[in-house]
């Protein structure tokens, strides 16, 4: 039963994150999210998905490695997960500071300039953005300090500048992280950076509290900060609350940090967590409504959509009057019908989210769809989903795979009503079709010259392609963009190789095995090949080779767990430049475990001394360099 839940709860929590990182609606509050990751925890503690942190990189920007890997905070919004980080660490005081709720970026600087702007991406690389970043406000061009330093901060969108500028576009979160990884630089401006961290060789900083002084008066926009006692956490985290309404940012949630760096050090990190911090979640402002019916939408696998409509209702000062249900199987494990009073959340304080149902409704009905609402065919349950029966030919479905296309690949002015004015023409009615629009073609299909002016040269643009950009881009079961970098790095590099991927080939991959998924990837490739090499004739496909570092530790693999002298970053950093591979959990084929105590008796040491991993000192590590 633990081995079933587990893989549930893995593919539940991948799903959300992908939702949230991904700029789409959260399918979850963060609350269950944290429910459903601390389950998962406890069943499994060294399961890979609990080491990662955010979402991989955008596979039309450049990958930039982070120096020192940029992790996450442990989330807790109980008081009893409070009192056992604060009874569990020393004594003395903390930093108090916002949660900010932006695009985590990393600042370089070399010889006292700013260079380079790397987000967060998926922890270990994330995407250059230096072309949008470096027009952000608040971002200092030069510091005093000549070596190499990192300053970590959130992109965000005032608030002023949502409102004025983008309020009736998108979310300021995720309106931020469009502007931040877009391909030109068009509105970047409107980007502010606050930073809340900094690190650089020789570090002098003895506390937290000393950053933060540093990042001032180096002319960096900061976090507001405060210094307390451990003690007084509570009343800080109620403070900060308060203010929430007033703040020119969206916050949610309170971050708290020992202030004294050397017992930040000793305490170390769990999966990229580190032990001497959390984050502290405010509740979502919340209403009840009724729900008055259901609508539904076809998605680019032919998946049926619920769309409640409820009564209008305000949610934290946001008229709320339709709210996603994502799948029926969130339909029936809420068991919400129409008639039935809920509760909405705001998640993120952005998007609607239906928590629970209040009050069964006196004459409630079932949410039911009676044929897809695109085409009319009918529509079948596959696991979670409904989808439509004739998927392959549903209207719907071709012109959702053509918008999606054009926003993975930054097609701009070309929204969904230009689209649809040229799909009801017959003019596109393939992705390909495209590339060989004309200027006439548009306008005879009702779209203006001006337009059309505009839109062609952006599909040129989009001609330049990498091979994950390609795969990645086209809406294939189970493929994304992240899913197809991963495959190219692990030696399916070339259009060939794609073409002749099998599952078996895949399923021999680390994290493949199993062949579900290994399965689906090649019956994906396989039954749209003809629109892959379609596609990539009228593309620029370039690749970019691997470079792999060659080193004393080249074909040897580590995991670093536990406190050690060193940082965990460090050594992890030591070994990758020596050419060794570094993973964030025990797995079969590791060579070496490198822990404080060899003779541990610790679930990871356990399991790798059940795989047949050799477990060693940080010593003796140091030794082999």
């Amino acid at each position: 039963m633990s081995a079933k839940r587990i893989k549930e709860l893995a593919e539940l929590l991948i799903e959300a994150s992908a939702a949230y990182y991904g700029g789409e609606d959260a399918i979850m509050s963060d609350a269950e999210f944290d429910l459903f990751r601390d389950e998962l925890e406890s069943l499994d503690e060294d399961h890979p998905f609990l080491a990662t942190v955010g979402s991989a990189p955008n596979s039309e920007l450049d990958k930039i490695p982070h120096a020192i890997p940029m992790g996450s905070l442990t989330k807790m919004n109980k008081q009893s997960e409070l009192a056992t980080w604060r009874n569990g660490i020393p004594k003395g005081k903390v930093v108090a500071q916002l949660k900010l709720d932006g695009l985590s970026i990393e600042l370089v600087y070399k010889g006292g300039k700013f260079v380079q702007a790397i987000t967060r991406g998926d922890g270990e690389e994330g995407d250059d953005v230096t072309h949008t970043v470096k027009n952000a406000k608040y971002l200092p061009k030069t510091i005093s300090v000549k070596g190499d330093v990192s300053v970590r901060c959130e992109a965000m969108l005032l608030l002023e500048d949502w409102k004025k500028h983008f309020k009736n576009k998108s979310n300021p979160r995720n309106m931020v992280s469009g502007l931040v990884q877009r391909s030109d630089a068009t509105e970047s401006e409107y980007i502010a950076c606050i930073a809340f961290d900094v690190m650089f060789a020789g570090n002098p900083f003895k506390t937290e509290e000393d950053r933060v002084n540093w990042l001032k008066s180096e002319g960096f926009k900061v976090t507001p900060s405060e210094v307390i006692d451990i003690d007084d956490v509570e009343e800080a985290i109620e403070r900060i609350e308060k203010k929430r309404d007033n703040l020119p940012v969206l916050i949610d949630g309170s971050v708290i940090k020992l202030n004294d760096i050397a017992t930040q050090e000793k305490l170390g990190e769990h999966n990229g967590r580190p032990k001497w911090a959390r984050a502290w979640k405010y509740a979502a402002q919340a209403a009840h409504t009724v729900v008055t019916g259901v609508e539904w939408t076809c998605g680019t696998q032919g998946t049926i959509t619920p769309v409640a409509t409820v009564k209008p209702v305000q949610v934290g000062g946001v008229n709320v009057s339709n709210i996603s249900l994502h799948n029926i199987s969130i339909v029936e494990r809420l068991d919400v019908r129409i008639g039935d009073e809920v509760e909405i959340i705001r998640a993120n304080d952005v998007i609607p989210y239906i928590v629970k149902v209040v009050k069964k409704g006196d004459n409630r009905k079932r949410m039911y769809c009676k044929g897809c609402p695109a085409c009319g065919k009918k529509v079948v349950r596959d696991g979670k989903r409904l989808i439509c029966s004739d998927m392959d030919n549903c209207e719907g479905v071709v012109f959702k795979k053509i918008s999606k296309w054009i926003k993975k690949r930054r097609i701009l002015y070309l929204g969904e009503s230009t689209l649809r004015l040229l799909f009801d023409a017959n003019v596109v009615r393939e992705i390909w079709d495209l590339y060989e629009l004309t200027e006439a073609a548009m306008v005879s299909a009702g779209v203006g010259a001006g337009d059309a002016k505009r839109v062609l040269p952006q599909i040129e643009k989009s001609k330049t392609c990498s091979l994950a950009d390609l795969i990645g881009s086209l809406s294939l079961d189970k493929i994304g963009r992240s899913e197809a970098t991963n495959l190219i790095n692990l030696g399916i590099d070339t259009l060939d190789k794609w073409k002749n991927i099998i599952a078996a080939q895949i399923e021999a991959f680390p994290g493949y095995r199993g062949g579900v998924k290994a399965n689906a990837i090649a019956t994906a490739v396989q039954e749209n090949w003809n629109l892959i090499e379609t596609i990539a004739g009228y593309l620029n496909i370039s690749t970019k080779p691997v470079v792999k570092i060659s080193g004393k530790l080249s074909g040897k693999s580590f995991c670093f767990t536990g406190i050690m002298s060193k940082p965990r970053a460090e050594l992890q950093k030591m070994a990758a430049n020596a050419g060794g591979d570094v993973h964030s959990s025990v797995r079969s084929g590791l060579t070496y475990l490198v822990m404080a105590d060899p003779n541990s008796s610790s679930s990871k040491a356990k399991k790798a001394r059940k795989l047949g991993t050799m477990s060693i000192s940080e010593a003796d590590f140091i030794r082999m360099l």
